[in-house]
């Protein structure tokens, strides 16, 4: 019988797993590869994984490298295990950004707003994208995004569609040309570059 998994606090789990490491078991390695991340981009946004818990690590890092969050995709068999969990300040922002210049400012005076770290990835291949690590977008994350790009595309999983309206519509005035909902059927990972170009009005 699968035991019910009990998580510990977000305080006291904030702490990378002591076995996480970069080298990622084939399955692990294989997800990724499914949504065409490639390995400079594992090595770049710092992707671990814990064996011990059955994890795919995506952490956060401040400016000294230390650990601000970090979310982990559960890849066991414990049919009770949540397949996500996020431990640290989930407000912090990631930016995913290719084209970012050499200070590190944002490419685009606009972001794309996402629910998960591989989708901001894909995205950020084409423009500034940060992930959410779940589906509401808090105010203060609102207000923060807000003082640095003027236009947000908010694109969460489709069954939120509604929620991301209402969403958009509460904090729409946080952002100078508001923030626009953008809808498919999947989330942005599973799309290619054209795709997600078209849908965010790049191409």
């Amino acid at each position: 019988v699968a035991r019910p998994f009990t998580p510990k606090s977000s305080k006291q789990m904030r702490a990378l797993p002591s076995d996480a490491e970069t080298v990622l078991p084939i399955h692990a390695e294989g997800w990724l590869k499914t949504y065409g991340i490639t390995k400079e981009e594992r090595v770049v946004y710092g992707i671990m994984y814990s064996k011990q818990k059955e994890l795919l690590i995506f952490p956060d890092f401040d400016a000294k490298g230390q650990v601000i969050m970090w979310q982990g995709r559960y890849f066991g068999n414990n049919k009770d295990h949540p397949k996500y969990l996020t431990y640290g300040n989930k407000n912090h922002i990631t930016i995913c950004d290719d084209n970012k210049d050499p200070e590190g400012m944002p490419s685009f005076d606009m972001v794309c707003i996402v629910e998960d770290k591989v989708s901001a990835i894909k995205v950020g291949r084409l423009m500034p994208a940060v992930p959410l690590y779940g589906s509401t977008l808090s105010l203060e994350h609102a207000t923060r995004l807000g003082k640095v790009f003027k236009l947000a595309y908010l694109w969460l999983d489709h069954d939120k569609y509604r929620e991301s309206l209402k969403q958009a519509r509460m904090m729409s005035f946080l952002f100078q040309h508001g923030i626009q909902v953008k809808t498919k059927d999947l989330d942005p990972k599973a799309y290619d570059l054209r795709t997600i170009g078209e849908t965010l009005d790049l191409i």
